[in-house]
C-alpha cells in the first residue's frame, strides 16, 4: 500500500519556458498476508524538494531527496531478524529529451551526499532510461 504526491510551491511560465518547484514524497508499507494480522513487514519514505526547468522541449530537473526503508517491528519480533537501516540523501540531476509523440529518453546522474550504510555515501550514478506511450 502507498500514498504520495507532490505540491506545487512555485511555477512561472511563458511561452518558451516554464520554471516550477515542487515538494514531493512517498510512503509505501508492505504488509504481510500470511497471518490474520496482516503483520507489517516493510516501509520505505522518499521525500524531497525538485527544481525543474523546460527550455521548449526539453526538460531539466535537480531533486534534492532523502530515502529509507525500515523493517517492520512484526518481522523484528516474529522471525528474530536483526535490525538495519538504509537511508540516504542525494542529490540528482536530469535531462529529459522527446523523440516525436510516443518516445522519450532521459539521462543524468545522482550523487549520495549522506547514506547508511557509510560505503554509499559519495556514490555516483548514471541515469538511463526512455518511455514510450
Amino acid at each position: 500500500m502507498g500514498f504520495g504526491g507532490h505540491v506545487g510551491f512555485y511555477r512561472d511560465q511563458n511561452a518558451e519556458r516554464t520554471v516550477s518547484v515542487d515538494i514531493r514524497g512517498l510512503i509505501t508499507a508492505r504488509l504481510g498476508s500470511d497471518s490474520h494480522f496482516f503483520d507489517y513487514q516493510n516501509g520505505d519514505m522518499l521525500g524531497g524538494v525538485a527544481f525543474d526547468y523546460k527550455l521548449k522541449e526539453d526538460s531539466f530537473e535537480l531533486f534534492t531527496y532523502h530515502q529509507s526503508s525500515h523493517l517492520g517491528a512484526d518481522v523484528l519480533l516474529h522471525q528474530g531478524a536483526t535490525y538495519k537501516v538504509y537511508s540516504f540523501e542525494a542529490v540528482r540531476f536530469l535531462h529529459s529529451h522527446p523523440w516525436g509523440e510516443n518516445l522519450r529518453s532521459y539521462g543524468g546522474l545522482e550523487v549520495k551526499m549522506r547514506a547508511n550504510p557509510s560505503q554509499l555515501r559519495g556514490k555516483l550514478t548514471a541515469i538511463l532510461g526512455g518511455d514510450w506511450h
